[in-house]
C-alpha cells in the first residue's frame, strides 16, 4: 500500500517547532492519520518510540544537503507536510503539499540581513508550491498576506495548545527545593523564557529587570557573561524544572518584538504565573485580557510594569486567575482535530 502522508520532523529538537510536532503527531494517530516520519531516527525513537514508519534524513534544515536529499528521500505519497518553509526547490514526489508558516519573520528587520533574501525567496516558493498553508494565529495569517503576498484563502489559521499534563498550577514543594538548590535560585525572581535572538528582546528585559531591582532567571539563554549581577542563565533545563520555575516566579516577563504565536505566556498562565508581555505582534491576540501589556521599546514603561506587578498582590492574583481561564481556550486536542480536518480534505476532497 502506498504511503499516504509523509511528515518532516527534523525540527523535533527545535524549541517551539519541536513542541508543535511532539504534540500534534501522536494526536494525528488518534484521528486516524498514521504518518510516515522523515527525520533523524534517533530523535524519532526517543520521542515517539519505534512503532511509526521512518524515513531516515539527517540533513540540517535550510542546508544545501536537504535540497538534494528531500527530492530523493520523500517517496511517492498523497501528501507531504513540512512544519516550516524549508522545502526543496526541486520539489518532491507528493501529489499535494502542506506547510505550516508560523510567521512572516524573514520579512521583518530582525531577520539576519545575509539570510533574508534567501529566506524570503524560499518562503514565497514554498507558499506557491503548497496546496494549502497552515498558520498559527490570525496575526500571522494577516502578516503573511501583507508581507509575503500570500492569498488569505490559501491559509488556515489554527491555534496551538498547552499540554496541561506538563504545565499546571499545583506546586510541588519538594520539586521547588530541588530546583532551588540545584541552581542556587533566589526565593523571589522574575522569569524570562526565550532565546538571545534580537526579536526576543532579552537585552530590554535585562535592562528593565535591573532598573526594577528584580532578580532575573533567564531560561534558554547562553551565559554570555557569568559575572552579570542579578541574572541567572539556564540555557537548557528539563520541562519539569521549567514548570517549577513558572509556578514559583513572581511573573513571566516576555517583552518580545515579534512572535507568530507565543507559547511561553500560555505555559506560564497554565502554571498560575502572572504574565507581563509585549503589546506587539500576536501576543495581544493570544493573551487576551489575561496579561499586563507593555511597549517593548520603552524601557521606562517596562520597568514601571515590573515594579507594579511585582509589588501588587491583588493585581498578580487577578492576572493569575485570568490566565488560568485564558489558557483553557488553547488545547492541543482541538489543534490536532483541526489539522486532521485539513489533511483529510486535502487527501480525499480537494
Amino acid at each position: 500500500m502506498a504511503v499516504k502522508i509523509v511528515v518532516d520532523v527534523r525540527f523535533l529538537q527545535a524549541g517551539g517547532y519541536g513542541t508543535y510536532l511532539k504534540e500534534i503527531i501522536p494526536r494525528l494517530l488518534k484521528e486516524g492519520i498514521p504518518p510516515t516520519l522523515l527525520g533523524n531516527p534517533a530523535d524519532i525513537f526517543e520521542i515517539f518510540g519505534k512503532e511509526m514508519p521512518i524515513i531516515s534524513c539527517k540533513a540540517r534544515p535550510f542546508s544545501l544537503q536537504e535540497q538534494v536529499e528531500l527530492p530523493l528521500k520523500v517517496p511517492c505519497c498523497d501528501l507531504f507536510w513540512s512544519p516550516n518553509y524549508n522545502i526543496s526547490w526541486l520539489g518532491v514526489r507528493a501529489k499535494k503539499m502542506l506547510i505550516t508558516l508560523h510567521d512572516a519573520f524573514p520579512f521583518h528587520p530582525f531577520f539576519p540581513l545575509v539570510k533574508r533574501v534567501y529566506a524570503r525567496g524560499l518562503l514565497k516558493h514554498a507558499a506557491s508550491k503548497s496546496t494549502r498553508i497552515l498558520t498559527v494565529s490570525h496575526f500571522s495569517h494577516a502578516d503573511l498576506t501583507s508581507k509575503a503576498g500570500i492569498s488569505p484563502s490559501k491559509m488556515t489559521p489554527i491555534y496551538l495548545g498547552v499540554n496541561r499534563e506538563l504545565f499546571y498550577p499545583q506546586v510541588d514543594n519538594s520539586a521547588w527545593e530541588e530546583v532551588k538548590q540545584l541552581y542556587n535560585l533566589p526565593s523571589r525572581f522574575i522569569l524570562f523564557v526565550g532565546s538571545s535572538k534580537a526579536h526576543k528582546n532579552f537585552s530590554g528585559a535585562l535592562q528593565a529587570a535591573k532598573l526594577a531591582n528584580l532578580p532575573l532567571v533567564a531560561v534558554g539563554i547562553s551565559p554570555f557573561n557569568q559575572s552579570q549581577k542579578g541574572v541567572l542563565f539556564l540555557e537548557k533545563i528539563p520541562v519539569s524544572f521549567l514548570r517549577t520555575l513558572y509556578q514559583r516566579a513572581i511573573l513571566l516577563f516576555y517583552p518580545s518584538f515579534y512572535e507568530g504565536f507565543g507559547l511561553p505566556p500560555l505555559e506560564a498562565m497554565a502554571c498560575g504565573c502572572p504574565v507581563v508581555t509585549s503589546s506587539r505582534a500576536s501576543l495581544p491576540e493570544v493573551c487576551g485580557k489575561a496579561a499586563y501589556f507593555v511597549n517593548p521599546l520603552n524601557i521606562e514603561e517596562m520597568t514601571e510594569a515590573l515594579s507594579r506587578v511585582s509589588t501588587d498582590v491583588h493585581l498578580r492574583e487577578e492576572l493569575r486567575q485570568e490566565g488560568l481561564k485564558r489558557v483553557d481556550l488553547f488545547k492541543w486536542d482541538s489543534a490536532a482535530k483541526a489539522h486532521a480536518a485539513v489533511i483529510h480534505a486535502l487527501i480525499y476532497r480537494e
